[in-house]
């Protein structure tokens, strides 16, 4: 018999086997309802509504019916894909898998990025978060329902203590809304130029992210909250049509947001990483200039006059004043992801300008591009001026170019004015090596005075622990004596 109320009762029964008894047992009582009703003198078809409306709420039945026949753990595949999947968003959320950090785009404390990378990211979680929601809506999981309302805990938890970051962030869900506010507020292409490398986000747009991802994660929260209360009151056999409604809203605004999202993130990049040829030659060009900028930079006037320049060249300040690091930094407007330029005042008059050139490698380049080779270390020779230097074109691999002037260097010679470049090794990790040139006043040139490999994140730990027991045995020997 085909009848909505033994549908929806058919298709909520998990077990399908003992479905199809259940089914028939109902339909059985179905029909004699109806057959009451025609007898008394209702029409078939008022017989069939009447019946219906009296077997009551699909929903409700079939949830007692269900926990009479409860089926093991190895079946119940879907509990265990949404324990794993929120199981993962603890991880993600306390940085134990230490990808965190790159959703955050209002941590003061972190020169904040952006990859479009992390965009499908944070689409595929929300993305799963609404598949597991509907599915556990479907079959009435009271099991899945509770992984996803605590998964969803969990992320408010990981933040609200921390106060280190903003409170009302929950960050794995502001890049969902990074498209549309580049999009909005900087035009279609400055989204595309931030699809090539990491773009750095404007204190003005972050408002949008954290307003955005609340929204976001407040539909979730209301959804999964009802959807629990909705199957426990259930399988109490309490009416509970009234709490299917914020499932049934949160289910089509969202599918609609996310198809949206996918469809700009998808026209946007696809047709980006076709270009990347002619990406990587316009990089390296911004690369180059920046480099040119720090080389030549005038800093006898101070900070500030050597800031007034930037901005007069088209660079902006892009982060938030309140902090000291960042303040400080600019970075080109038009691309978002051309190379940094920081300018730094230090103590006793100390001033660095520094160009930091690799921020677009890991989305443009392959490791080969920018690493120095051994072979090309031997072609540098001590006391090269800058412009032989220069000459090898090895300054285009440099991670990083820093200019230091110190107290007096200008105008007179008691002072010192130096240029470091930084570079990663090839097949050393994340090894570096750095090359400095000191100007000489007489000559008016710069001169290579000597280069060092720096040390290593697993290197300076050893030597800090090194240094660690050393003054406790040192500390030791002296309570000892």
């Amino acid at each position: 018999m085909d009848n909505k109320f033994l549908n929806r009762v058919t298709e909520l029964i998990r077990d399908k086997g003992v479905g199809k008894l259940i089914s028939a047992e109902l339909e059985s009582h179905l029909l004699d309802k109806i057959d009451y009703y025609t007898e008394i003198g209702y029409s078939r078809e008022e017989a069939v509504k009447k019946a219906t409306e009296e077997m009551g709420d699909p929903d409700d039945t079939a949830v007692p019916l269900n926990s009479l026949h409860k089926r093991g753990i190895g079946k119940n595949i879907r509990s265990i894909i949404t324990a794993v999947f929120a199981v993962l968003i603890a991880l993600l959320s306390f940085n134990i898998i230490p990808i965190e950090h790159l959703f955050r785009y209002g941590d003061e404390s972190y020169s904040i990025v952006h990859s479009v990378s992390v965009d499908f990211l944070s689409l595929f979680i929300c993305a799963a978060y609404l598949l597991l929601l509907y599915k556990a809506y479907k079959h009435k999981n009271i099991v899945s329902a509770a992984f996803i309302l605590m998964s969803l805990l969990v992320i408010a938890f990981a933040y609200f203590p921390n106060m280190n970051y903003p409170a009302f962030q929950f960050s794995l869900f502001q890049p969902l809304f990074y498209p549309a506010a580049m999009i909005s507020m900087h035009g279609l292409s400055a989204f595309y130029n931030s699809i090539f490398g990491y773009g750095y986000i404007p204190d003005s747009d972050r408002l949008f992210y954290n307003c955005g991802a609340v929204v976001m994660y407040l539909i979730l929260l209301t959804a999964s909250v009802t959807l629990f209360i909705a199957i426990l009151r259930q399988s109490k056999m309490k009416k509970v049509c009234r709490l299917w409604l914020p499932i049934k809203i949160a289910k089509p605004v969202l599918s609609l947001f996310i198809l949206i999202d996918l469809l700009v993130l998808s026209l946007a990049t696809v047709p980006a990483l076709t270009s990347l040829d002619e990406k990587r030659d316009e990089m390296q060009t911004a690369k180059e200039r920046a480099i040119q900028y720090v080389i030549n930079a005038d800093l006898s006037n101070g900070t500030e006059d050597f800031n007034n320049e930037l901005l007069k060249d088209g660079y902006e300040y892009y982060f938030n004043e309140d902090n000291i690091w960042q303040s400080g930094q600019k970075t080109l407007h038009s691309g978002f992801n051309d190379s940094l330029i920081i300018t730094a005042p230090f103590d006793e008059g100390k001033f660095a300008v520094c160009c930091l050139t690799d921020l677009d490698k890991n989305y443009v380049l392959t490791r080969g591009d920018y690493c120095l080779t051994e072979e090309e270390r031997e072609l540098v020779k001590t006391n090269m001026t800058l412009d032989e230097f220069m000459s090898l074109g090895l300054h285009k691999k440099a991670a990083m170019v820093e200019k230091s002037v110190y107290p007096d260097a200008y105008p007179g010679e008691k002072g010192q004015i130096t240029i470091e470049f930084s570079f990663d090794l090839s097949g050393e990790g994340f090894n570096g090596y750095t090359y400095n040139f000191d100007y000489n006043s007489k000559d008016q040139k710069y001169y290579m005075t000597g280069s060092e490999k720096m040390l290593s994140d697993e290197e300076i730990q050893a030597l800090y622990d090194e240094m660690m027991n050393q003054e406790i045995n040192d500390e030791m020997l002296t309570d000892y004596n």
